[in-house]
């Protein structure tokens, strides 16, 4: 069997296969570019596009000393040459057991069930991906249920779709499988494409959300949720780490490692990293909150708010504004749907900052600054309540640990 032999130990060429269109991929792209820089390594993007390199045949893969593939449809057939240094991420590659790297499936049905039970919904559903029968859709449905069963609730009710691939044509079907849940009901899409979808059809059914139904994506794509009336919440999935840890992972296999014989070892995985709460969630308060209408002043003030999260001159007065209201009165209507203006401000601050420690390393003096509080003491206090977790202790888990051969 030939041998794989590095070319160049002073700047590895790495290729990247996945679909740039998608924010999960985008992410995960980030964290593999921030790892590969630290360490001078060129980075290739393989996605189809028109930006994208060109891979037609075996051949132009030799030139890479490792790929990390969430996506092998856009490599060549014949690509992976013996020994060649390959990590998947959420990629479930020909010939082998699994991922390398791959998204802790139980973890994020676990944070949903929990999620929706606590908003007091009698009845409770998912909504597949309805373009492909994705296995982590699957995998996040059947961690849903059995969380859901942990809980002593009723199993979800699960939409199938005629034909895959005409998920507009299913509209229909969905709007009459969405009226036919027990009032309240809870959904949990796959993604937040489903769960913008999902809440679309819900409206257009007559049905109001969250009042008559709530809905929960994944990704927290704020493009997608910001897109959805009222805007969506979805659970945050640390991909950037994912990229992190994979390109770790890689860079062992490129310094020689390889993967040990016999039984394979467990994959490395990563998790969700909270709820970003928006409109599609009850307040906390359980059927009682979803019980009460929302008044579409209060959701028109609440994207304003997620547009103007990072504006640290935001006030009450300003929402208030936006509502064509006096203040006194945006707030009577904001505590009627269950929280403050104020309250509404500090979340959508807390999920700005979240995506700075993300995407930048900014000190958290700096960050609290820009995003509008007082000091870096109050941020810490305020994070810490609403994440489960220091700030400290997040930025631990954007490193990557060592990872397995």
């Amino acid at each position: 069997m030939a041998r794989f032999v590095r070319r160049s130990a002073a700047a590895p060429r790495v290729c990247v296969a996945l679909l740039s269109n998608l924010k999960a991929h985008r992410d995960k792209l980030r964290g593999v570019l921030a790892y590969g820089r630290a360490r001078g390594w060129r980075v290739d993007l393989a996605d189809g596009t028109a930006f994208s390199v060109r891979l037609d045949r075996a051949a132009d893969a030799a030139a890479y000393d490792g790929f990390v593939v969430s996506r092998d449809s856009m490599l060549p057939p014949g690509w992976r040459r013996p020994g060649l240094p390959v990590v998947s991420l959420d990629a479930w590659l020909p010939g082998d057991p699994g991922p390398d790297v791959v998204c802790d499936a139980d973890a994020v049905g676990a944070l949903a069930a929990r999620t929706l039970a606590a908003a007091g919904a009698r009845a409770f559903a998912f909504l597949p991906m309805l373009a492909l029968p994705e296995t982590y859709a699957e995998e996040r449905r059947r961690a849903f249920e059995a969380a859901l069963r942990t809980l002593g609730a009723p199993p979800p009710a699960v939409f199938r779709p005629a034909r895959w691939g005409a998920w507009r044509e299913e509209e229909p079907r969905l709007a009459a499988f969405l009226r036919g849940l027990p009032r309240p009901a809870a959904l949990f899409a796959a993604n937040d494409i489903m769960g913008r979808f999902a809440v679309e059809t819900a409206l257009a059914a007559g049905l109001r959300v969250p009042e008559d139904l709530a809905v929960l994506g994944v990704d927290d794509d704020r493009d997608e949720c910001l897109a959805a009336s009222p805007p969506l919440s979805s659970i945050a999935i640390g991909f950037e780490r994912a990229g992190r840890l994979a390109a770790a992972l890689l860079e062992r296999r490129m310094d020689g490692a390889r993967r040990a014989t016999g039984a394979p070892a467990a994959p490395v995985r990563y998790g969700p990293d909270g709820v970003v709460r928006r409109g599609s969630l009850p307040p906390p308060g359980g059927a009682a909150a979803m019980a009460r209408p929302a008044d579409p002043r209060v959701e028109r003030a609440r994207r304003f708010i997620e547009r103007r999260a990072c504006d640290p001159s935001l006030r009450v007065t300003d929402v208030a504004r936006e509502m064509g209201l006096a203040p006194r009165r945006a707030q009577i209507l904001f505590r009627e749907a269950g929280l403050s203006i104020r309250a509404a401000i500090r979340d959508a601050r807390l999920g700005a900052v979240r995506e700075r420690l993300e995407r930048t390393s900014e000190p958290l003096a700096r960050i609290a600054e820009t995003c509008g509080f007082g000091s870096e003491f109050h941020l810490s206090r305020l994070f810490h309540r609403h994440f489960g977790m220091t700030v400290r202790d997040f930025r631990r888990r954007l490193v990557a640990a060592p990872p397995r051969v």
